[in-house]
């Protein structure tokens, strides 16, 4: 995506509606999922500190504020069902439907997802306010993130989540309590669950003591070089400590599993809000962008859309389906769209006629080919490389 493709030519805002300048305040609503949250942090501060607004965030649940503290400007919440119904509202939570995921690996015109919503807010200002173009134009300059396209965007403008000494100390004494009889092996976080099955390297016919599938063979390959802390699942809180088959569970409030995962030696994670938290989490602790210790396992997602430099990124090791074999690492197809228009915008971009089963996989089957191809050493591997285990005399 050129730079020059970001803003309209003509403004096409409507009439009825105040012009930009003139807002005191907006309300920014994004998709409700906890990572896309994350993205529009970054946004929230473009909002106030370049343009000058008040921002309202609009969110579905009260658990997810914290997301947001430490942001260093002033924000209000407000419902996501509400926002929705406002004029006003500058409304990207259709962001993805883009298709960001099937950017092409070798076409070098990559786009993170915070690029992509910085695109969706820049083009919402322009095309729904009469002066949005005009207001535009005399805020942004080469630097903005709005015109950054590229992968060096993501570790220029991207999202942090500013720990406070206290949740970093909170987690530090949480990892050095559960690794206590690990006999000196190094902590790992795993964030193993995504919103959708396809991001998911989960089987669930196979089940063992409340961890799924490839996770417990991982465990039971794994756990005599590693000690793995693991995040329960999706939105819910709470951790399981994991130890060849041992399954308790602690409550941790949002920034406090973040603080955890900083203080650990590295994450394992999905697709989801556990890699955009462990990136930023690590990557603030660290105070620079080298080497995370995170290995983040991507079936169906290009990891230049999606990850972040000094992540390791396992995605499958051969093609396995018609995305993979036209260069493109997975469609990553997350209902973003009705399934025929999804496969209208796949006709337009690879030529070819795909059709989506229920399943949201051009396979008709309870299983993904391309999460199948990642092998329990693949991902070890890959740790390893990202986390050396502890070398015992």
């Amino acid at each position: 995506m050129p730079a020059t493709a970001i803003m309209p030519t003509v403004s096409e805002g409507r009439a009825d509606l105040p012009r930009f300048e003139d807002l005191e305040e907006v309300t920014l609503k994004g998709s409700p999922a906890l990572g896309d949250l994350l993205m529009q942090r970054p946004l929230v501060e473009f909002l106030y500190e370049t343009l000058g607004k008040r921002v309202n965030v609009a969110i579905k649940s009260g658990f997810m504020k914290p997301l947001f503290d430490n942001l260093g400007v002033p924000i209000n919440f407000v419902d996501f069902d509400e926002a929705e119904q406002d004029p006003l509202t500058l409304d990207i939570s259709q962001y993805l439907s883009e298709l960001p995921h099937l950017q092409k690996r070798d076409n070098g015109n990559y786009a993170h997802l915070v690029d992509w919503a910085g695109y969706a807010l820049g083009r919402e200002i322009s095309t729904k306010f009469r002066d949005g173009n005009e207001f535009l134009d005399g805020k942004l300059d080469s630097d903005s993130f709005f015109f950054d396209i590229g992968p060096e965007v993501s570790s220029k403008y991207h999202p942090t989540v500013n720990l406070t000494d206290d949740e970093r100390e909170f987690g530090r004494k949480e990892i050095e309590a559960l690794r206590h009889d690990s006999n000196g092996k190094r902590s790992i976080v795993i964030f193993p669950w995504a919103s959708t099955k396809n991001k998911n390297w989960d089987d669930k016919q196979k089940c063992k003591d409340g961890v799924y599938g490839n996770w417990q063979d991982f465990f039971d390959a794994f756990g005599d070089d590693y000690h793995f802390v693991q995040l329960k699942g999706r939105e819910d809180p709470s951790i399981a400590i994991v130890e060849k088959g041992r399954f308790g569970v602690r409550e941790y409030g949002l920034r406090e599993g973040l603080g955890v995962t900083a203080a650990a030696n590295g994450a394992i994670v999905a697709d989801t809000y556990g890699l955009h938290g462990a990136v930023f989490s690590i990557r603030e602790r660290l105070m620079g962008n080298g080497n995370l210790g995170i290995v983040t396992i991507l079936p169906s997602s290009n990891p230049v859309t999606v990850s972040y430099a000094g992540v390791t990124d396992v995605t499958p090791s051969h093609e396995v389906c018609v995305f993979h074999s036209r260069g493109y690492n997975g469609c990553s197809e997350h209902d973003y769209v009705d399934r025929e228009t999804f496969s209208k915008k796949v006709l337009k971009i690879t030529g070819d006629h795909v059709k989506f089963y229920k399943n949201h996989c051009i396979f008709d089957e309870s299983t993904y080919p391309c999460v199948n191809a990642i092998t329990v050493d693949t991902v070890g591997e890959a740790l390893k490389d990202a986390v050396p285990a502890v070398t015992k005399n």
